[in-house]
């Protein structure tokens, strides 16, 4: 059972079974295991420096929840993460696997029409990005959304 709450001029989604997204971010992005996330650092991922400057312009937030170019720094337990062929072979974490439709707001919001000419921009600018960089990244707070 899902139902969308408003938190701070944000959107969330709260799952039941997950008990909200406060945290998963955190949890699940795999950029937070990765030996390229250095934040702040000017070697650090550029992918992650993409998706941060796109957070930043569109005020939204999205773990990165699958990606190609994923390598696990070596204090991390690797059993907790597994590669798959999604569009291309990624890395994800296992509790999140397959997940992403489910915790996503585009998939509650009105404005949502992937394929079509009509979809949301914000979410068509996304799809773009994650196609192009290989990565799955569900969005946790969106500013657009219109719940349906």
């Amino acid at each position: 059972m899902k139902k969308v709450v408003s938190c701070v001029n944000k959107f969330w989604v709260r799952v039941k079974s997950l008990q909200g997204l406060r945290g998963l971010k955190e949890k699940l992005s795999l950029c937070n295991y990765c030996k390229h996330y250095k934040p702040g650092q000017k070697d650090s991922c550029e992918i992650e420096k993409e998706l941060a400057r796109f957070e930043k312009l569109t005020d939204m937030s999205m773990p990165v929840f699958e990606c190609q170019h994923c390598i696990l720094r070596d204090d991390v337990d690797k059993s907790e993460f597994e590669c798959y062929e999604h569009h291309d072979l990624v890395m994800v974490k296992k509790e999140a696997k397959g997940k992403h439709r489910d915790l996503c707001l585009c998939h509650h919001c009105t404005s949502f029409h992937p394929g079509k000419d009509d979809n949301c921009p914000k979410a068509q600018e996304l799809f773009k990005l994650c196609v192009e960089k290989g990565l799955v990244t569900p969005v946790f707070e969106c500013p657009f959304l219109i719940p349906g």
